[in-house]
């Protein structure tokens, strides 16, 4: 590879990790090339000083040639990987297994961990994902108890764990694409390799470390050598791409290309029941070929994507010396659109020069639907490789660029060479202020173990791009009335989006309580809830709000007053009726009667009863006692009445009077016995003494009480005697 700076030229020979020549497409051999030219509004490179390096690496203990997306946390820093580098020694030697390492906005970087190879793992090529609290996880394409590849976690504190280590078959092995969180904490990947037909599998891994092959590659029309990661939608299907396999032919009639395969990759869907469908299988040219970078996706299903060939032919490599065979020809790869039901549509074929070719990342996608990526070649750069003979074959630096909706390509920046960075493999990352950051695998600072051709770099691009909000959260089920507690689950198609939620009425934030879990609504409340991702800007506020009431039942009467004859009979009915919904528990009823003794009998024809969603009724009975049963206490003789004071007490004073002979002292004696009983019977006819009468009518209160567990209600019934 020959690096221009001034007049300076410089020629070394590339170096690519072992893993990565899965999916090289260009032999860098040769010494001429030729570029069609831009058919579409390629645009032109920004100003340079959009452009800066955060980061060189250096090789061991530090980290090199990282093909791996940056993912950023809350506080604006950025974490990866580097298939090499970090601490020398044992399985890897003196290039080192790979690191993981953060990187600040000011471009400070501390490593992480630093892979060893068995049993931890090493080569890692894929990103990674941070879950809600810290955590990274993450893949790395060998190493492990069989070499064979690991999923790991790094805790907030830099310690690692190997999760789970690929066996080959029937698991998988070489896992070389980023990971997926799902709502239930589940990681959801790919496999390059292994499987039940060593053509690669989906996988996912549980909170507990169980591993599960969601699907196993046959390497036929449904595809082979998955190197992309996996989509989700809000149903939980997986969307993906493979690299090879899919239905055929491959219109790719070129020479010197590293493929496994004769066919062109396809774009898949995997149910929840590990159903697989191919959604599109590439053809080639001009729809491109390949595809090997994370699909993005919009809010109305549509799935964006590049692939490494196909599309245009755009680079023609000459053999070293006239007379030494044919030419090595290739095509430039392209961006796609894939929806579920329409099929794929082609946004745009690379060209080499100026927009770039061979792009192995995936997208990242902004609010008013435009597409950003990088390219790993092609653009402005001058980055040129030499077969060591005579000639020299400039295949530019790579780029980073966007893609209208319309499809539209703009060089945002074409790799230089100049400044040692050049050759992006991966994706891009997104900052709140709508500054892109990535990652080149070679570059930077030379020497020592990367040699004249560098380590790779962290680099920023000012590019001011829009970000889209994350998808509104969903809650299950919806807010609406209930009449129990209801367990509720929020949910978020983002991928990998952190969930915060307050019940008090405040707005949430990222401050606000962290959704772990199903959360108990046990009385009437509003959640409200806010998605936040790496690369998105923080969702809508969505809101649920739950009415409880609690299933339950009425109790009425018929007739609220009864009137009985003295040994009559009478009936009443009693109706129950489910309140807020079935009501499915068993209900006692009973009946009592209040007054004066002797009281009626009262008694109900259904005394346990379960209602569900449908009313019932017992019939309330009340006996009268008999006339002679009221009878409980002998008569009372008659009391004086008025006339005893109009008549009888005269009278009484005469013959006292006679009785005593009329002598003054029995006159006086007289007048006192007299007036003693005249006071006596004054007051008890102040006191009702009118004579010995009996009420005739008396009245009762029946109740009826309806019992179920902590529930009771009543109902009365008044009764009249005559």
């Amino acid at each position: 590879m020959k690096k221009e700076s001034g007049s300076r030229e410089q020629t070394v020979t590339v170096k690519f990790p072992p893993a990565l020549l899965l999916i090289m497409i260009v032999a860098v051999v040769a010494t001429k090339s030729v570029h069609a030219q831009c058919t579409r509004s390629c645009g032109g490179p920004a100003p340079n000083d959009a452009f800066s390096v955060l980061h060189n690496f250096t090789g061991p203990p530090d980290g090199a040639n990282s093909a791996a997306r940056l993912v950023e946390d809350t506080a604006g820093n950025f974490y990866g990987t580097t298939s090499q580098g970090g601490i020398t020694g044992g399985a890897c030697g003196s290039v080192g297994c790979g690191i993981v390492f953060k990187v600040d906005q000011a471009g400070n970087e501390t490593v992480l961990h630093s892979f060893a190879g068995r049993p931890d793992g090493a080569t890692p090529l894929a990103g990674l994902v941070l879950d809600a609290v810290g955590n990274m996880y993450g893949t790395t394409s060998q190493g492990g108890t069989t070499n064979s590849g690991t999923v790991f976690k790094l805790d907030a504190t830099g310690t690692e764990t190997v999760l789970y280590s690929f066996t080959g078959s029937p698991d998988g092995a070489g896992p070389a694409a980023d990971l997926v969180l799902d709502a239930a904490g589940n990681l959801l990947g790919t496999t390059s390799a292994g499987g039940i037909s060593g053509r690669g599998t989906v996988f996912k891994l549980d909170a507990t470390g169980k591993e599960s092959v969601q699907y196993s590659f046959s390497g036929g029309l449904d595809g082979s050598t998955p190197m992309g990661g996996l989509v989700l939608d809000a149903e939980g299907n997986m969307y993906g791409t493979a690299f090879a396999g899919g239905a055929g032919p491959c219109k790719l009639p070129r020479r010197g290309r590293i493929m496994t395969t004769d066919t062109c990759g396809v774009v898949f869907e995997l149910d929840t029941t590990g159903t697989e469908s191919v959604l599109y299988s590439f053809t080639g040219e001009p729809d491109g070929a390949s595809p090997a970078g994370d699909l993005v996706r919009d809010a109305a299903g549509n799935m964006y994507g590049t692939t490494v060939a196909g599309g245009i032919l755009c680079i023609i490599i000459a053999p070293p010396l006239p007379g030494q065979g044919p030419s090595a020809e290739y095509d430039c790869g392209t961006v796609f659109k894939v929806h579920p039901t329409d099929g794929e549509t082609l946004l745009h074929a690379f060209n080499g020069a100026p927009d770039g070719a061979i792009p192995y990342g995936g997208l990242i996608l902004d609010a008013a639907g435009n597409l950003y990526g990088t390219t790993s070649q092609g653009g402005a750069g001058s980055c040129s490789a030499s077969s060591g003979l005579s000639g020299i074959e400039d295949l530019g630096c790579g780029t980073v660029f966007e893609v209208e909706a319309a499809g539209n390509a703009t060089v945002l920046y074409s790799f230089t060479g100049t400044g040692l960075e050049w050759a992006p493999k991966a994706g891009l990352a997104l900052d709140p202020s709508g500054s892109v950051f990535g990652t080149t695998t070679q570059g930077g600072v030379t020497g020592g173990e990367c040699t004249d051709f560098g380590c790779g770099v962290v680099f920023k691009f000012a590019a001011d791009v829009n970000r889209p909000d994350a998808a509104a959260p969903t809650f299950s089920p919806p807010g609406g009335t209930y009449n129990s507690s209801q367990t509720v689950t929020i949910s978020d198609p983002t991928a990998n989006a952190a969930i915060y939620y307050t019940t008090d009425g405040s707005t949430p934030t990222t401050s606000s309580t962290l959704y772990a879990g199903a959360i108990t609504v046990s009385s009437s409340e509003t959640i409200q809830a806010i998605a936040a991702a790496s690369g998105v800007a923080n969702s809508p506020i969505a809101s649920a709000a739950y009415t409880i009431s609690p299933a339950d039942f009425s109790l009425t009467a018929a007739s609220s007053d009864l009137t009985l004859a003295a040994g009559g009979q009478k009936t009443d009915v009693i109706t129950i009726a489910p309140r807020n919904g079935a009501f499915a528990n068993a209900i006692q009823l009973t009946c009592v009667v209040a007054g004066p003794s002797p009281t009626p009998t009262c008694s109900l024809t259904t005394a346990s009863l379960t209602l569900g969603t449908t009313a019932a009724t017992s019939t309330l009975t009340i006996t009268a006692p008999t006339a002679s049963a009221m009878q409980t206490t002998p008569p009372q003789p008659m009391q004086p009445g008025t006339f005893a004071f109009t008549v009888w007490l005269p009278l009484a004073f005469v013959a006292l009077y006679a009785a005593l002979g009329g002598s003054k002292k029995r006159s006086r004696t007289c007048w006192a016995l007299g007036g003693s009983l005249s006071v006596l019977l004054l007051l008890q006819s102040a006191c009702g003494g009118t004579g010995g009468t009996m009420t005739s009518q008396t009245n009762y209160t029946v109740t009826v009480t309806a019992i179920s567990g902590a529930i009771q209600h009543t109902t009365q019934i008044g009764v009249t005697l005559q």
